[in-house]
């Protein structure tokens, strides 16, 4: 009986489970999005830029884009920012939040080494379908590190 009633409930754990993954439903909120190192895109620094489809993505990123993971665009757009530190980056934090007025903020926060060369950064999110650059808000700030 308990051996029964423990079936059952890992069954229905593997149901629930597997509905809620689906790679079919639409992004409702910002995933990061993590690039492979030493991949950088082709696109205007210091700018929100966002991939509808997967040849702008591999566009952007010319003969590396087969080191990117894979985006579903049917159910998400790719959010992208780019910049560059004068300095190297000792840490690079960011978040990206809703605005409560139907956009999004993306904070960056580039804490720099003045003892190493430049370095560029890139951070990406995955967004919910239809998002545009006029609808994210890009706020970089540079710190000075020790």
């Amino acid at each position: 009986m308990k051996t029964r009633l423990l079936a059952c409930i890992v069954a229905a754990a593997a149901c629930v489970t597997a509905v809620s993954c689906s790679d079919n439903e639409p992004i409702k909120r910002p995933v990061q999005f993590d690039l492979p190192a030493g991949l950088t895109p082709d696109i205007a620094r210091n700018e929100v830029v966002v991939f509808h489809t997967q040849p702008e993505l591999d566009a952007a990123f010319g003969s590396e884009a087969a080191k990117l993971p894979k985006v579903d665009f049917k159910n998400a757009s790719l959010a992208m920012a780019t910049g560059l530190s004068d300095y190297g980056i000792i840490s690079l934090d960011h978040s990206m939040t809703a605005d409560g007025e139907g956009g999004y903020v993306l904070d960056v926060t580039v804490t720099e080494n003045f003892a190493t060369v430049v370095l560029p950064w890139t951070i990406a999110y995955i967004m919910p379908k239809g998002v545009s650059e006029g609808d994210i808000s890009l706020h970089v700030t540079h710190n000075s590190g020790s």
